[in-house]
């Protein structure tokens, strides 16, 4: 889990909907009243970022730190825009200032810890996951817990990365909860992506159980229908995709209708229909925001990867190494889609390869292996790659 959705936790509202325009005409009026709140600033400057407008949300939020120069959550909101704009030295900075001024408060360490994943510096990132993760304090130990599930997938470790989603699922204060029904369907997003469907399929049902109809159930409902697609269960799927298109056309903005067309063009993907799938999918990212906030995992990632993999199945490499490619420069998009980016790696070394591109291939190669090459995850392409040579 990001800093950014951690700061963001229920953002159900019209941002989280889409529906840009009215949350920022919302929110500028919040802030022409006067407001100082920083959760409204920053969500007032992710509404501009949503929308493309990175300058002006850069603005919405410095200028509360003018005027709170002494404010943790104002600095904190400083770095979370600045980290989804990709000023990862900046957002270090104004994240380390957060913890200085609020040195309890675990979300500024989950900035610091996103920011040295991103940079790869893992002796740095695991120490501030492990810290937060062993906190006697309920939600910092769920924030560390889910770190380090993601930590654990970056470098291939399955077993250790499902175990701490799981854990962060069961905190005390957690468990039975929205948050909790979010890690469950995030360990059920990952058993699915490993070949897991029937876990998958008990764990996305305890997802939906813990949503009780809180924001959650959408996504736990849509890896219920995967999970029965891949395991034969063609009536079962169909009926609760018939569920969830009639939810998603009755909830407004695109959020909830592009999620509908990642799990049809998933399905078409399973039954062989690849060009179906490309169609659908390729609707589905002509939906997308710039940048996202508020969701356990940003749609962006999830989206191109399934893309990618559409247009591989239809012999598009060079549509689908656009794709692989958006996930690698996503920046804190990808913090949630460790599976989806390693994996990138590995195809774009194929794909290159087939272009006869043995450099450019030789190093998406090398930095596949150096993610996974002691992992759990896909053996035979980690075997595959190490013979390749140069890696």
């Amino acid at each position: 889990m990001s800093t950014i959705v951690a700061c963001h936790p229920s953002w159900d509202g019209r941002s989280a909907a889409t529906r840009y325009d009215d949350a920022i005409r919302e929110y500028e009026e919040a802030r022409r009243r006067g407001i100082e709140f920083p959760g409204a600033y920053a969500s007032l400057a992710f509404s501009y970022l949503g929308r493309g407008e990175f300058d002006k949300g850069r603005t919405v939020i410095e200028q509360l730190v003018q005027g709170h120069p002494d404010s943790a959550g104002a600095y904190r909101g400083v770095a979370d825009v600045l980290l989804a704009t990709g000023n990862i030295d900046e957002a270090a900075k104004a994240y380390q200032h957060s913890t200085e001024l609020a040195p309890l408060n675990p979300l500024p360490r989950l900035g610091l810890h996103d920011i040295a994943v991103l940079q790869e510096r893992w002796d740095v990132a695991q120490p501030i996951a492990a810290s937060l993760g062993t906190s006697k304090e309920s939600f910092a130990s769920f924030l560390g817990k889910n770190a380090l599930a993601d930590d654990a997938l970056f470098q291939g470790r399955l077993a250790d990365g499902l175990r701490q989603l799981e854990s962060a699922a069961s905190v005390e204060g957690i468990a039975g909860s929205n948050e909790s029904a979010l890690t469950r369907a995030a360990e059920a997003r990952i058993l699915l992506q490993t070949g897991q469907a029937a876990h998958a399929l008990t764990v996305a049902q305890r997802a939906l159980a813990d949503s009780a109809g809180r924001t959650a159930d959408f996504d736990s409902l849509a890896l219920i229908i995967e999970a029965h697609s891949r395991l034969g269960h063609e009536s079962d799927a169909a009926r609760e995709l018939q569920t969830l298109t009639a939810r998603a056309n009755a909830f407004p903005g695109d959020r909830k209708r592009r999620r509908v067309l990642l799990v049809k063009g998933l399905l078409a993907l399973q039954r062989g229909d690849a060009a179906v799938a490309v169609r659908g999918l390729t609707e589905a990212e002509r939906t997308l925001p710039p940048t996202v906030a508020g969701v356990i995992v940003p749609p962006q990632p999830p989206i191109w990867f399934a893309l990618g993999e559409a247009h591989l199945a239809v012999h598009n490499d060079s549509e689908a190494a656009v794709r692989f490619q958006k996930i690698l420069d996503s920046g804190s998009l990808r913090l949630s889609s460790p599976i989806e980016f390693v994996r990138s790696l590995c195809y774009l070394g194929q794909i290159n390869e087939r272009k006869g591109d043995r450099a450019k291939a030789t190093e998406y190669y090398r930095r596949f292996v150096q993610y996974w090459g002691d992992g759990e995850i896909d053996r035979d392409k980690v075997a595959e790659a190490r013979r390749k040579p140069g890696t």
